[in-house]
Parts: structure tokens; sequence; C-alpha cells
């Protein structure tokens, strides 16, 4: 159950890279913004 929920704030994480990403207007920025997401995601994962 723990494994969904972390797979669930994951994805929410991206959705919201990609909608800050789309907001500023660029596909490119979005998809830069959600792989930064998931990096800055892993880090705080790994100083736990």
């Amino acid at each position: 159950m723990g494994k969904q929920y972390e797979l669930k704030k994951e994805k929410r994480w991206v959705v919201i890279a990609f909608s800050i990403g789309a907001a500023v207007g660029s596909l490119y920025g979005a998809f830069i913004l959600g792989l930064w997401a998931v990096l800055w995601k892993g880090q705080l994962q790994a100083l736990q």
C-alpha cells in the first residue's frame, strides 16, 4: 500500500512540474522541469 502511495505522489510531482512548464509556454521547459522534479524527489529520498 505504501508503494502505491509513493507512486501516486511521484505522478503528482510530474503533473505539477509539467503544468508549470506548460504555463511557461514551452514543451522543452516542461520536460526539463519534469526531469528536475524527479531528480529532486530522488535527492530527498536519498537524504531520508
